[in-house]
């Protein structure tokens, strides 16, 4: 086996560089915002053709991924349906998964390598989740819920003092950096890889006496953050249940975007119940349908990012999801890190809110 070719690393990290004018040191460990150097990135394949007119593949069924659910390509399987099937020293072979609905295997292209040496533990895997049956937007809830059902399971049974969830996310349609149509998320077990976005989370979270996440969650009405600034909840759920709440951000990292809460206090993805991942699946559903159909003076955004905010270095610390509209950037965002929104965050709130009106099948 070509040890270069699939996504478990060893003792040392892909490397990695900060931007010196943005980083800075804390009790002995470097935050700020850095990129990793990777030739391995130009070798994933790429179903989404690059021309003027819309990039789609001809054929469903033509998916590398549907490939290795159907026994027609070399896959290392860590779950499916929560079954452990390989470890992840083991060689790539043949599966038939069918039967199953969710799948979770080693990135046989992941977006960073490092070489490694046969016989050694491995100290960090790259790992793809998909559903087995075909789908490529959020709309199938039910397929989201598969595919997070398994992902969740591995990373549970990966899970050590060394190896934990870094990075958790997924990309949906092209212009969101999705190089393959069939729907699926990705996750990072390494040591912990510290930028300053996730450092921000961690330190506001800290800044207050008692979780202010919980509060956005669980309370109604107006609440009142460690800048004093006053909040009008009621004004920002679009949708919830009894496992999530899914609200329009009170500064909302990109123009469009919306965030879910977990009502559970949890710090790690893999703390999630099934019956909290169904509602995530949903929460999920609803955002992309939302997000692509509200009265707003931009062409509806389809294509997402969807970003993990989870940190390993507490136990006492509650995750945040955030769904990400791609659209073009404005001159202050690449001066200096910004989102700026033409319309009050409110104001989009209740144009979502008046879309989900008209979207009743997904929340029979």
């Amino acid at each position: 086996m070509n040890y270069n070719y699939w996504g478990k690393f060893k003792d040392s990290q892909p490397e990695m560089r900060f931007d010196p004018l943005q980083s800075f040191i804390d009790d002995g460990q470097i935050f700020g915002f850095r990129i990793l150097i990777s030739s391995s990135r130009t070798s994933r394949p790429r179903e989404y053709k690059r021309s003027k007119r819309a990039a789609q593949i001809s054929d469903k069924n033509d998916s590398v991924l549907l490939d290795v659910i159907t026994g027609k390509e070399l896959a290392i399987v860590l779950d499916a349906d929560g079954e452990s099937i390989d470890l992840p020293a083991d060689d790539a072979r043949y599966h038939r998964l069918e039967k199953y609905d969710g799948v979770t295997i080693i990135n046989k292209y992941p977006p960073f390598s490092q070489s490694i040496d046969e016989g050694r533990r491995e100290n960090g895997i790259a790992m793809v989740a998909i559903p087995t049956k075909f789908s490529d937007t959020l709309t199938d809830s039910e397929a989201v819920y598969y595919i997070f059902r398994s992902m969740f399971s591995a990373i549970r049974n990966l899970t050590d003092d060394n190896l934990r969830s870094s990075v958790v996310f997924m990309n949906v349609g092209r212009s969101s950096g999705a190089s393959l149509r069939h729907l699926h998320a990705q996750a990072y077990m390494t040591r912990e890889l510290h930028g300053l976005l996730a450092y921000g989370f961690i330190r506001a979270f800290a800044s207050n006496d008692e979780c202010f996440t919980c509060k956005m969650a669980n309370h109604k009405g107006i609440i009142t953050d460690h800048l004093k600034q006053s909040i009008d909840l009621d004004r920002m759920i679009i949708w919830e249940d009894d496992n999530i709440r899914l609200i329009q951000p009170f500064a909302p990292i990109r123009l469009l975007s919306l965030r879910i809460l977990p009502k559970q206090h949890i710090n790690r993805v893999e703390k999630m119940s099934d019956d909290a991942i169904k509602s995530l699946g949903k929460a999920m559903s609803i955002a992309h349908q939302v997000l692509g159909n509200a009265d707003i003076p931009w062409p509806n955004m389809k294509d997402h990012s969807i970003a993990f905010r989870q940190t390993n270095n507490s136990d006492d610390f509650h995750i945040i999801i955030d769904i990400l509209s791609t659209i073009p950037l404005g001159g202050s965002e690449t001066v200096d890190y910004l989102s700026v929104s033409t319309i009050d965050p409110y104001d989009l709130a209740e144009n979502f809110r008046n879309a989900l009106k008209n979207i009743k099948e997904i929340i029979d």
